[in-house]
């Protein structure tokens, strides 16, 4: 684990080395950018975009539709929770029977004799508190 985690990093600072390498070079003119290295860039076929035109697009499409969108958004959000509250229950149901799981009676399963044999006794405990407080009522009275 170590031993790739060091190669990984050793890698990752050599990569970083020779791209400070290359730009350095870049900026001291020791290397000229050419017309035949610029068609050797993968975005040389790609017309200049400009960005200003672009957004003033975006923004007049947003003017023109963007309440449109809200509406449409508010219209799909009601429509969603109304159609999951309505058919949930009986999704549930569905996917319930497709596993088979049924309701288990916690009363009538005891975990182990230990926990029987406590609720027994608590049971007992109870009885006898309850005949006391009736032989008090009695001597009392």
């Amino acid at each position: 684990m170590y031993i790739l985690l060091s190669i990984f990093v050793i890698s990752l600072i050599l990569i970083i080395l020779i791209l400070y390498l290359q730009i350095r070079k870049i900026q001291r003119n020791e290397i000229v950018a050419t017309e035949e290295i610029l068609k050797l860039s993968p975005h040389h076929h790609l017309p200049k975009v400009n960005i200003k035109k672009i957004g003033f697009i975006i923004s007049n499409a947003f003017r023109k539709y963007g309440h449109l969108l809200v509406i449409a958004t508010l219209k799909g959000w009601v429509i969603a929770t109304h159609l999951t509250k309505k058919y949930s229950s009986v999704l549930l149901q569905k996917t319930k029977q497709l596993l088979k799981i049924e309701k288990i009676a916690t009363e009538n399963i005891a975990v182990s004799s230990f926990l029987k044999k406590v609720s027994e006794y608590k049971k007992r405990l109870k009885k006898m508190r309850e005949k006391i407080k009736e032989n008090e009522n009695e001597t009392v009275n």
